[in-house]
């Protein structure tokens, strides 16, 4: 029931959200995505179906519709981000950059943050950094949503 959600628009061998982001949207759900920055933040920009999608850097898919600032997945209600692993902790293990965690600190403690993961991707440890942000909960084809338990 969300007004807004941010969600990454996948690519490669990431746990497909295409469909997804075009279901909210023709559903009347206000869809966020990522933009690149050149610093490595996230900018975000508004779904306005596949055609709106153009090349970004790294082969991802970008919206080419005016940039919402990097502020904007704050106002989300939901956050979907993408994993290589989330172990029980909430411990988000991404590609490296830190472009999702400056992203996510940006997101109040209500809100919903969310890793889409298959099925073995969810783990029991992972090391964490303190500018790490751990999700809150993750969903696996099989196993569906599993909240996760705070960083003690």
């Amino acid at each position: 029931m969300a007004g807004t959600v941010a969600v990454y628009y996948s690519v490669g061998f990431e746990p497909e959200t295409r469909g997804l982001v075009f279901g909210l949207w023709t559903r009347g759900t206000y869809v966020v995505l990522p933009v690149l920055r050149e610093d490595g933040d996230l900018d975000w920009a508004s779904f306005e179906g596949p055609e709106s999608m153009v090349p970004g850097p790294r082969g991802l898919l970008e919206p080419g519709e005016s940039r919402r600032g990097v502020a904007a997945v704050a106002r989300a209600d939901a956050v979907l981000v993408p994993a290589l692993a989330v172990d029980r902790a909430g411990n988000r293990l991404g590609r490296g950059g830190g472009s999702f965690d400056r992203a996510l600190a940006r997101v109040g403690p209500l809100v919903p943050l969310i890793a889409l993961l298959y099925d073995d991707e969810l783990v029991d440890h992972l090391p964490a950094e303190a500018h790490d942000v751990p999700v809150r909960a993750v969903v696996r084809p099989t196993h569906g949503v599993t909240p996760l338990l705070a960083p003690t």
